[in-house]
């Protein structure tokens, strides 16, 4: 790992962003955002990936960005068995780095980067959640565990929750007041009004004539629910034969349950109906060839993929819980269905297939509410987060900051 070389010029801020790896994901799309969109002028942005660069990573080193791979010097699960030797090679490269802001996008592993964090006395600690894990990650603790989780949580200058959903999760596990917690809602993907269309990296299915493609996109998760959409494809094929049903996205590991999607692809004989596109770098792009977008998920943070249908201008389908009807509204701006509930699905999708004028209003809705949500916004917030927890140690540039900090 490097540290930043000396300058002569003043020092920007030094915001390190820590992440599991950069691999194609939900988080790792949002950290890409903020990082296109953070002022360079002000801070200069750094990452560190705990298990791997990933291919965003390769890209953003490729490109000049400092990105730091933990797991290659020590190893990961050095942290994880909260050995010191992983710790103290955590605050060895804070303070090789000066960093000034270490932003977490990981929770899993909040406590023992906190701890780093204020061990290497860095003036402010942001924690990012950016999902709901009351149900996976926090239930799969110990009492103790949790305990400490709370304790050290509140050692982060700044917790950041991508909904209220979220903050408000965030609050009652923990016992936090709502002053804690800063809502930063994420945005769909930024793109160039003036610039060309997006075009595709990778072919895509071929589509008969006239027919609508209807697609999910996010990871091969439990959580994302794409076996109800499996479920009523038939029951849409029974009135809109030619309908093409598009799964965008995978996941690595024993999570993933893409083999029983396709499995249950086949069972249900939907394979020349039902195409698995896996990891795809060109979802801008996949999204101008939907006519419909459903999100099926029982459990959502800040639906990023909510919110790209609705950039994009597609139609979209939503399953009723509070994470996605706190972001549209029901024959406004999408069409909300009960989650688990295949038939009701079926009849929706049918519904907009069959009403192109309903399909087109509430496309358009979509597309002027989401115009709300603005990566420019999001990170200008982490931003005024960052100067109000500096400015109040006296650590922002102009108020009795140390320009030139020891190593």
């Amino acid at each position: 790992m490097t540290a930043i070389p000396p300058d002569t010029a003043p020092r920007r801020l030094v915001v390190a962003h820590v992440v599991k790896t950069l691999s194609v994901g939900g988080v790792q799309r949002v950290l890409l955002e903020i990082l296109k969109h953070t002022d360079t002028t002000r801070f200069q942005p750094i990452v560190l990936c705990m298990e791997r660069r990933g291919e965003w990573g390769e890209e953003l080193a490729a490109n000049g960005m400092q990105v730091d791979l933990f797991g290659r010097e020590y190893p990961w699960r050095h942290v994880f068995s909260r050995k010191m030797l992983g710790l103290w090679s955590l605050v060895r490269w804070l303070r090789a780095n000066r960093v000034d802001v270490l932003h977490i996008h990981m929770p899993k592993a909040a406590l023992f980067l906190i701890l780093a964090g204020k061990l290497a006395g860095v003036p402010c600690v942001v924690l990012h959640h950016h999902a709901l894990y009351r149900d996976h990650h926090w239930a799969s603790l110990s009492p103790a565990r949790l305990w400490m989780e709370s304790r050290v949580t509140r050692l982060a200058d700044v917790l950041i929750a991508v909904s209220e959903t979220v903050s408000a999760c965030t609050r009652e596990t923990f016992g936090l007041p709502p002053e804690r917690i800063a809502v930063v809602p994420n945005a769909g993907i930024s793109q160039d009004p003036g610039g060309a269309a997006p075009q595709l990296a990778a072919p895509c299915p071929e589509v008969p004539a006239g027919a609508k493609v209807i697609g999910v996109v996010g990871r091969t998760v439990p959580d994302k629910c794409f076996e109800d959409l499996l479920d009523a494809a038939p029951r849409v094929l029974a009135r809109e034969p030619d309908t093409q049903f598009w799964i965008v996205g995978d996941e690595t590991g024993n999570q993933s349950v893409r083999p029983q999607l396709e499995e249950q692809a086949r069972r249900l004989g939907l394979e020349k109906n039902v195409h698995f596109l896996g990891f795809r770098n060109d979802v801008p792009a996949l999204l101008t060839r939907l006519q419909i977008g459903v999100v099926c998920s029982r459990t959502e943070g800040c639906p990023n993929t909510l919110l790209e249908f609705m950039g994009a201008g597609v139609p979209t389908v939503v399953t009723d819980i509070p994470s996605l009807t706190i972001v549209v509204e029901h024959e406004k701006s999408a069409l909300v269905v009960p989650l688990h509930n295949p038939e009701r699905l079926a009849d929706t999708l049918v519904r907009l297939i069959q009403d192109p004028a309903l399909a087109q209003r509430l496309a358009a809705e979509a597309h002027r509410a989401s115009q709300t949500y603005s990566w420019s916004d999001a990170t200008a917030a982490c931003e005024a987060l960052y100067q109000r927890v500096l400015s109040r140690k006296g650590k922002w540039p102009g108020e009795g900051r140390d320009e030139n900090p020891a190593g």
